[in-house]
């Protein structure tokens, strides 16, 4: 799976090089996230806020891609040979976590708005937490998962990524 994003990662940074210069911009709108909210004032309207969920594919936003898909076909292949001896439950169950965060830093860099990047980091916190408490059955890895998943800890997470 992550080899194939990774050859979709390398052929839309292609394209979008082949571009001109002035044009290296790619924007899609996927849905609406928060629709037209008017904004006024005692005095009368402001104009409006809205949040579009979307994504600007720009050559920063292509080589952060190429770098994402890149390492996490990395940690995949590594992952596979260094998970051998866990049973196969194990196996499974640790492979449903890596594609989550890959995909939420997929969402966090090309997002075009600050919320949309703000989900894909957390959603980056959230599976990195998961991680970490992968060996349940090992109390250091249990503790630490419990620790960096309390709610102080989200709290510091999320808010030093909103305002970093």
């Amino acid at each position: 799976m992550m080899t194939l994003a990774l050859g979709v990662s390398l052929l839309a940074f292609w394209q979008l090089l082949g571009l001109p210069a002035d044009a290296r911009a790619y924007d899609v709108v996927v849905a609406q996230w928060i629709p037209s909210i008017p904004l006024q004032t005692h005095d009368g309207a402001i104009g409006t806020f809205q949040v579009p969920w979307g994504f600007r594919l720009d050559p920063l936003s292509g080589m952060m891609i190429l770098i994402v898909t890149g390492i996490g076909t990395l940690i995949h292949v590594y992952s596979t040979a260094y998970m051998a001896d866990e049973p196969r439950a194990g196996v499974a169950r640790f492979f449903l976590l890596p594609e989550p965060v890959l995909l939420f830093h997929a969402d966090a860099r090309p997002g075009n708005s600050f919320l949309v990047m703000f989900v894909g980091w957390e959603g980056v916190g959230l599976c990195s937490y998961l991680l970490i408490g992968y060996w349940y059955e090992k109390k250091s890895a249990s503790d630490a998962g419990k620790r960096r998943s309390s709610p102080t800890a989200w709290a510091t997470g999320a808010s030093s990524s909103a305002f970093s």
